[in-house]
C-alpha cells in the first residue's frame, strides 16, 4: 500500500491585493500564503499594473513568496 501525502490547495481572488478596506496591502496576502504553506497556488485577479498603480510587480512578489513557478 502507497503512503498518502497530504497536499494542500489554495485558491483565491486576490482581488488585486485590495482588501475588504478598499486599501492596497499585498503583504496581507503574502502573510497569508506563508502560514498556509501551500504546495498548489492559483490566484485570480493578480495585478499587472492595470488596476493599481504600482502594483506591476505582483507576480514576481507573488512567485517568490511561494516559490516555484508562475502561469
Amino acid at each position: 500500500m502507497t503512503p498518502r501525502r497530504r497536499i494542500t490547495v489554495v485558491s483565491w481572488n486576490i482581488h488585486s491585493g485590495v482588501g475588504l478596506d478598499r486599501r492596497y496591502r499585498l503583504g496581507r496576502v503574502l502573510r497569508v500564503l506563508a502560514d498556509l504553506t501551500p504546495d498548489i497556488v492559483a490566484l485570480q485577479e493578480v495585478d499587472t499594473g492595470y488596476r493599481v498603480p504600482g502594483a506591476a510587480e505582483q507576480v514576481r512578489q507573488l512567485r517568490r513568496a511561494v516559490g516555484g513557478d508562475a502561469v
